[in-house]
C-alpha cells in the first residue's frame, strides 16, 4: 500500500508523562466499534479509532518519551528495531484493511494528542476521501517478477574451460576501457528496461 502523508507532523517532544497519538490509517465510517487483532506498538495503549470528520484514523497512545524524535532516531537507526516498528506498523494497517478500504499512514506519524492529529488529518479530508474511493473493490498483490537473462540456460552450468593462453593479453588502452565500461552500462540498462516492460505486462 502507498502512504498518503498530511504533511509530516513534528515528532513529539518528551513530557510529562502525556501520551502521544500514533496514527497508522485512515478509514471510512464503516467499521466496528474496534480495530482488528493486531496489537500496535509495545508499551503503548489500545489500539482504537479516532473519528476525523466522516472518516476514522486508526490510532494507538503511545508513552512520549519513547517516541519522541531523539528516541526514535536512536531506536530507528537499530536494524532490528526499525524492522520491528515497520513490522508493527504494516500488521495494523493490514489489520484496517481487512476490514474495508484504508489508506496507510507513513511510519512514525505522531501527534501531541487526539486534537492535534484530527486537526492534522481533518484539514485532509478531501485527499483521503479520493484515496479510499480509488482503493474501494481492489485488492493488494505483491508480484516478483523474474526477467531471465539473454542466453541464460536453465539445465547445470557447463564445465569451465580456459584455453592455454600462449601469450598474455595487451594492456588494454583508455579508449578501449572507456568503450567496455560504456557496452557495460548499455548493457545494464537495457535489462533494466526489459525487466521494467515485462513488470509492466504483468
Amino acid at each position: 500500500m502507498t502512504a498518503v502523508s498530511p504533511h509530516r507532523p513534528p515528532v513529539p517532544h518528551d513530557s510529562a508523562g502525556s501520551p502521544a497519538t500514533y496514527v497508522f490509517a485512515v478509514c471510512g465510517p464503516d467499521r466496528p466499534a474496534r480495530p482488528g487483532p493486531a496489537a500496535g506498538h509495545p508499551g503503548g495503549g489500545p489500539l482504537r479509532f479516532l473519528n476525523v470528520g466522516s472518516l476514522r484514523a486508526v490510532v494507538q497512545d503511545v508513552p512520549a518519551d519513547a517516541f519522541s524524535e531523539s528516541a526514535l532516531r536512536e531506536r530507528l537507526t537499530d536494524p532490528a528495531e526499525l524492522e520491528r516498528c515497520a513490522r508493527t506498523h504494516h500488521d495494523v494497517v493490514t489489520a484496517a484493511a481487512d476490514g474495508g478500504p484504508t489508506v496507510p499512514l507513513p511510519l512514525a506519524t505522531l501527534y501531541l494528542g487526539d486534537e492535534r492529529a484530527t486537526a492534522a488529518l481533518g484539514a485532509n479530508q478531501e485527499r483521503f476521501r479520493a484515496a479510499l474511493d480509488r482503493v474501494a473493490g481492489r485488492v493488494e498483490w505483491a508480484v516478483k517478477v523474474y526477467l531471465a537473462q539473454p542466453g541464460a540456460t536453465t539445465g547445470p552450468p557447463a564445465a569451465a574451460h580456459t584455453p592455454a593462453r600462449a601469450h598474455a593479453p595487451a594492456p588494454e588502452t583508455g579508449r578501449g576501457y572507456l568503450n567496455r565500461l560504456r557496452g557495460l552500462r548499455q548493457q545494464r540498462e537495457l535489462r533494466q528496461d526489459n525487466a521494467l516492460a515485462a513488470a509492466g505486462r504483468v
